[in-house]
């Protein structure tokens, strides 16, 4: 009976600090985001509304807070939330067709 006890508590725990870990809602934002963005003439960013999402081919979700862009590279791990997004301050020119974010400099497809 202890050990049975033992393993639902270390089941529960396990499963409180797997929804603790997947913090942050990535669920989009800034709407001048949404679309595809080349780097160096090559696909690489696809923001869709609602925060999902593509980099270089694999899935992502996103979030913005302010001018402030977070990424998340292992979206199945926490669906909608993540515990350790990519965070960076992003910024806009040409008319919204060139994105600024992480040092590099990104232009809408």
């Amino acid at each position: 009976m202890i050990r049975k006890i033992a393993l639902l508590t270390l089941i529960v725990m396990s499963m409180a600090l797997i929804l603790t870990a997947c913090g942050t809602s990535m669920d989009g934002g800034d709407e001048r985001l949404v679309g595809s963005w080349d780097w160096n003439g090559s696909p690489y960013y696809r923001f869709n509304e609602g925060g999902g999402g593509t980099m270089a081919g694999s899935a992502i979700r996103w979030t913005t807070s302010g001018n402030t862009l977070e990424i998340c590279v292992t979206p199945s791990a926490c669906g909608n939330r993540c515990s350790a997004p990519m965070s960076s301050s992003f910024s806009f020119s040409n008319n919204d067709d060139t994105l600024r974010f992480m040092g590099f400099t990104y232009t809408r497809r």
